[in-house]
């Protein structure tokens, strides 16, 4: 898939999750305030409709108040003058205050003046209310509040009888009411601006009137408060229907936020896609077509200092790492060639010279072998004493050659290879070569081994080992002008540890003579795959570091071939 393809599958995603999340999140935030905001508002119209409740029942307890603390009614209750009835218990008084009864009661509760309005008739039908008479006199005498009746609800209001400056003794209880009835429910509401319906609590009540506050669709919303009675306990049930205005104005607001939300995620999308074309994607294929045509001397076009342009300085600098690491593998290939052909060469050389040593010196030892047995043959013709005088000097120079030819063999194997070596394995091989080299050369040499098992690498790693530290021993000989030389082995981690360091002149790494020495000791660690770390400083000698795996991998690639 190409960068367009996957940008594009990665905007898209973003686009339609963001989409995708839009509605949760609006409805968990957003909405979710709204919906607050409308709780608190039928809250507040419960409130309000509560306040209503407590003032048309306080405006029902100050006209009782006003007849009951009134001369003319305190006198009523002495005399029981019939026209204290007729000038002010009047069918208009009624209508006036809205009101169903006026009851007036004597000290012992016996009722002194009642009339009840039922709609627009006048009588005196008794309220089934008397039973509680005896609240109204003894226990609380000043009250407001309902009463249920078997048929109706009532507000109700009552108050001592007392003279007009609210001084007694009183003389009776004045009872005044009204029905909660459906024309009075609507003139509360209409009065509140709101939808009420009212239900008595000894009638079926809804279960869940604990939740106060109810979402019935996504149009209403009803809010419960209850209104108690005369003995302090819950006697009707208000529910307060709501539009959900505000939760629309909610719905709205997110339509047009999703909206618009939309419509920036979409330029943004675009915008997006053709930036990254321009400053990314586009560059990238400019890059890339260089990339294909580059080579270690032609670099990459650098036009600024972001990411990219940081991509392309990094190129730039491996590619002249390359080159210069290209150099060193050219100057390497070089030595490796030179070593190869200065091998086959002095490979040539000690064949021409074992030639001409095994003829020289064979050649010469056996013509004289040859003469003296031929002359001993002669001699063993005569017995004479004479025969015998001469017969022992050529017996001696027979033995002598043959020393002789023992020892040239002896020196010429020596130098093929160790024997001691073989013999008696790379610890005492190396001992007898420091041993012979410290004897030749008057230089003191330490040889310090603390590798167990060192003689267990096998023929090819000891020779390597062996004309390693031999080939060292030979370079600080022709160049080192040392007087010290500690040669160390040791063994860690399954790999063999080898320093040789001499305090010698020292010499220039990084320029220095080339000779086969360093060549030869290099190749035949790499051969080893191995690692050899030169240090030097002029004055300060030379140290060489060579580290070969010796774990049973490495080993068995070293074994002789069959």
């Amino acid at each position: 898939m190409t960068l367009r393809k996957k940008t594009l599958w990665m905007v898209g995603t973003t686009l339609i999750g963001l989409l995708i999340l839009l509605p949760t999140i609006s409805s968990t935030i957003l909405l979710q305030g709204f919906v607050k905001l409308e709780k608190l508002e039928v809250e507040k119209n419960i409130i309000r409709l509560n306040n209503i409740f407590a003032s048309e029942m306080e405006r029902l307890f100050i006209i009782a108040g006003d007849y009951a603390a009134w001369d003319d009614t305190y006198d009523y209750m002495h005399t029981h003058d019939e026209e204290y009835i007729t000038a002010n218990m009047v069918d208009s008084t009624f209508e006036n205050f809205n009101l169903n009864l006026i009851m007036i009661l004597d000290l012992n509760g016996q009722v002194v003046f009642e009339k009840h309005r039922h709609g627009k008739k006048f009588d005196v039908k008794p309220f089934q209310f008397y039973k509680h008479i005896d609240l109204i006199i003894k226990d609380t005498p000043k009250l407001r509040g309902l009463l249920l009746l078997p048929d109706e609800i009532m507000l109700l209001a009552t108050h001592p009888i007392i003279t007009s400056e609210e001084e007694g003794p009183s003389r009776g209880t004045l009872i005044m009411g009204y029905f909660l009835n459906e024309t009075e429910i609507d003139r509360i509401s209409n009065l509140a601006q709101l939808s009420i319906t009212v239900q008595r609590f000894d009638q079926s009540i809804p279960s869940d009137i604990n939740q106060h506050i109810q979402v019935i669709d996504k149009h209403n919303i009803i809010g419960f408060t209850t209104i108690n009675d005369i003995y302090k306990q819950p006697a009707i049930l208000l529910k307060l229907t709501m539009l959900r205005s505000i939760f629309q104005q909610g719905l709205n607001s997110l339509r047009y936020v999703s909206i618009f939300v939309l419509g920036f995620a979409i330029i943004s999308a675009g915008l997006i896609l053709w930036l990254f074309e321009r400053l990314v994607l586009s560059r990238l294929a400019f890059l890339s077509e260089e990339i294909e045509n580059i080579s270690i001397n032609n670099k990459l076009t650098v036009q600024g200092d972001d990411e990219l342009d940081q991509l392309a300085m990094t190129i730039n600098k491996m590619l002249t790492e390359l080159q210069k690491s290209n150099e060193k593998t050219l100057s390497l290939l070089d030595d490796n060639q030179f070593l190869v052909s200065r091998s086959i060469a002095i490979q040539e050389d000690e064949r021409r010279e074992l030639s001409r040593e095994l003829h020289d010196e064979f050649g010469q030892c056996l013509i004289a072998i040859q003469a003296d047995a031929t002359n001993i043959v002669e001699l063993t013709k005569d017995s004479d004493i004479e025969f015998k005088n001469k017969i022992i000097p050529s017996a001696n120079a027979v033995i002598d050659t043959s020393g002789h030819i023992y020892s040239i063999v002896h020196s010429l194997m020596q130098q093929l290879r160790p024997s001691s070596l073989d013999e008696l394995g790379l610890t005492e091989a190396l001992q007898e070569l420091i041993t012979k080299w410290q004897m030749r050369h008057k230089v003191n040499c330490i040889l310090m081994i603390e590798a167990d098992g060192l003689n267990l690498l096998g023929n090819n790693i000891n020779i390597m080992i062996y004309r390693i530290i031999q080939e060292s021993l030979t370079n600080i000989a022709k160049h080192a002008q040392a007087t010290k030389v500690i040669i160390t082995l040791n063994i860690v981690a399954q790999k063999l540890m080898i320093n040789i360091h001499d305090n010698g002149c020292g010499m220039d790494i990084n320029n220095h003579k080339r000779g086969l020495g360093l060549i030869g000791i290099r190749e035949r660690v790499r051969s080893l795959d191995g690692t050899i770390n030169l240090n030097s400083d002029i004055g300060k000698g030379v140290k060489i570091a060579l580290t070969i795996p010796i774990a049973d991998e490495f080993l068995s690639k070293h074994q002789k071939w069959n």
